[in-house]
């Protein structure tokens, strides 16, 4: 019995392509070294509504929900090292609020890092990392400060699960 019959995709929500295919994956990758945690279901990067709040005079600004924030912690604080939206399919419009959100998001999460950052080599080297899911796609990017106000974001990497055994055969092939 598969998941991934066309007919059932079409029920799925953004957070079942989210939490049962993507999260589980993410969680592996993140748990290789200990450091990072997935912070899934619409939370708020504190950074982000304090930068919010800034450019607008009004009580009470709050940021944009993210549907994935990639989290360092320390003993006291939680830092943003990265944020991820998902959707459920390719509808324009969806994906590119999406992808404005992650921007800005990715540049809060890259700000973020360079006020913890205490030396110039390390900040010249520092980003912010976005996913972008889509289903059963995605697209990894990096955020980078180019210069003072200037932010600029790289695609890393394009993610695609495979829907059938042949696609996870090649897929093994690539990269095992």
């Amino acid at each position: 019995y598969s998941y991934f019959t066309r007919n059932l995709l079409s029920r799925w929500t953004e957070y079942d392509y989210l939490l049962k295919i993507w999260g589980s994956i993410i969680e592996a990758i993140l748990s290789i070294n200990g450091m990072v945690r997935l912070k899934s279901g619409e939370s708020i990067n504190p950074m982000s509504t304090t930068k919010k709040g800034e450019l607008y005079d009004v009580d009470k600004t709050r940021a944009f929900k993210i549907d994935l924030r990639f989290i360092f912690d320390t003993e006291k604080v939680e830092y943003d090292v990265g944020a991820g939206e998902s959707s459920r399919e390719p509808v324009a419009s969806k994906i590119f609020h999406d992808l404005g959100k992650l921007l800005r998001e990715g540049k809060e999460v890259l700000d973020g890092i360079l006020g913890c950052v205490l030396d110039d080599v390390t900040a010249e080297r520092a980003s912010g990392w976005i996913i972008q899911i889509c289903g059963l796609q995605g697209q990894i990017s990096s955020l980078h400060l180019i210069r003072n106000g200037l932010y600029v974001a790289i695609p890393q990497y394009k993610l695609r699960f495979p829907t059938s055994i042949s696609g996870l055969e090649s897929l093994m092939d690539r990269h095992l």
